[in-house]
């Protein structure tokens, strides 16, 4: 339930410090706990209060799965808590951390096996997010944690990857006709396998953030049929993909999981942050670069380029997202308007019109149709949202009340 007070016997708060028992930790204060961790900047003087309580600790690695980042926690504890946490937690780490390395080595060799034989039928792929990491990392970038592969070829070949995985023995995961005009296929998985392969002709709804043929130019070749994209076009899919495709940036949202690549991007010394910097004020995307880098720099301690800027707007957006993070209503609010939202944005049909040929005149034309058409269920769904989120505000103030009184 909303906003109630930790479940703690009457009147501890009078005791000294050290006689008090210890508070269970909100989500909130585990997720920050959790970034200090993986950013290196744990308070020492903490250290023995937080890790030396079974619930605490449970709290924190129940907040690494959600967040997806169980592996790389566990190379932080390797390093730095070695010898602060209990040996069972110890070992579930390592477990989780071999268990994803293995994982990744085996979306490796079928990489390596897909770009076989893409190379025979004359056909190359660029490997993007977290297989890119796994393809450049001999050991398996076992820190990544990923679900499946993801593939770029060049959209004039798009209609000859189906039959090319079916042929490897692949079978289409989904059956449903929304693949039918979308920048990806159907998700593939072999057989055996417990991931699914997407191959994309463009990387998102709004395609022209990073068009494919600057992708595939600069790519260099890493293996027969494979290709791994620049550093710099890595990384700016890595913060669009979080901060525009997902709406990460009007959402004030905060997963781990991407804060944590970024912050990996912003430590490697390959990364062109200028031609970054020069190419998201082309497509005015340097609001959601510099919203990345500061909550990146904030809650893992990465490094900020000197070419992106993060003292005015990254700061307001850290802020944002913190406050909306600590209160489950307000991130309730903001998924809700967001997912209400998709009726307004009109992103498939307005890429949809793009790759057929509309000239921009024709797709605004075809968004403000829709927007029309779907504007009554937009309504009755925003009435819906605000009374519901009344509603709830209302039953955690009275909630909070009561327990004040009680104390």
């Amino acid at each position: 339930m909303l906003l109630t007070w930790p479940k703690v016997p009457p009147f501890t708060f009078l005791r000294p410090a050290a006689q008090r028992p210890p508070c269970p930790l909100d989500d909130y204060s585990a997720f920050v706990l959790l970034c200090q961790i993986l950013g290196g900047s744990y308070n020492e003087r903490r250290k023995n209060t937080i890790f030396a309580t079974p619930d605490t600790i449970k709290t924190i690695l129940t907040t690494a799965e959600s967040e997806r980042v169980l592996p790389a926690l566990h190379e932080a504890v390797v390093l730095n808590h070695a010898a602060d946490l209990p040996k069972s937690c110890r070992a579930f780490l390592a477990v989780q951390h071999e268990a994803n390395r293995r994982r990744n080595v085996m979306m490796h060799r079928a990489l390596i096996a897909l770009g076989e034989a893409a190379a025979s039928a004359r056909l190359e792929f660029a490997v993007l997010k977290g297989a890119a990491w796994v393809m450049e990392d001999i050991s398996g970038a076992p820190w990544r944690w990923l679900l499946d592969i993801d593939l770029l070829v060049d959209p004039r070949q798009y209609g000859r990857t189906p039959q090319l995985l079916e042929a490897l023995g692949c079978q289409r995961a989904v059956e449903s006709r929304r693949f039918d005009v979308n920048f990806h296929h159907a998700p593939y998985r072999y057989p055996d396998g417990d991931f699914t392969i997407e191959v994309h002709r463009h990387l998102g709804w709004k395609h022209a953030l990073l068009p494919p043929d600057a992708v595939l130019a600069c790519a260099r070749r890493v293996a027969p049929g494979l290709l791994l994209p620049a550093p710099w076009h890595r990384a700016f899919h890595a913060i669009i993909h979080w901060q525009v495709q997902d709406c990460g940036r009007s959402r004030a949202t905060t997963p781990l999981k991407d804060i944590l690549e970024v912050a990996r991007f912003l430590a490697r010394p390959d990364v062109d942050w200028a031609a970054l910097a020069a190419h998201a004020r082309t497509v005015r995307a340097t609001d959601a670069c510099e919203s990345a880098v500061a909550l990146a720099a904030a809650l893992l301690g990465a490094p900020v380029p000197r070419e992106i800027a993060t003292a005015e707007k990254g700061e307001r957006h850290l802020a944002r997202a913190l406050v909306r993070r600590a209160s489950p209503l307000r991130t309730w609010f903001a998924t809700q308007l967001w997912r209400a939202a998709t009726l307004w944005r009109c992103e498939k049909v307005a890429y949809r019109t793009a790759i057929r040929g509309g000239k921009p005149a024709i797709v605004a034309m075809a968004v403000w149709s829709r927007r029309i058409a779907q504007l009554p269920i937009l309504a009755v769904r925003l009435i819906g949202i605000i009374a519901r989120a009344l509603f709830l505000w209302a039953r955690g103030r009275l909630v909070y009340t009561e327990k004040f009184i009680r104390r």
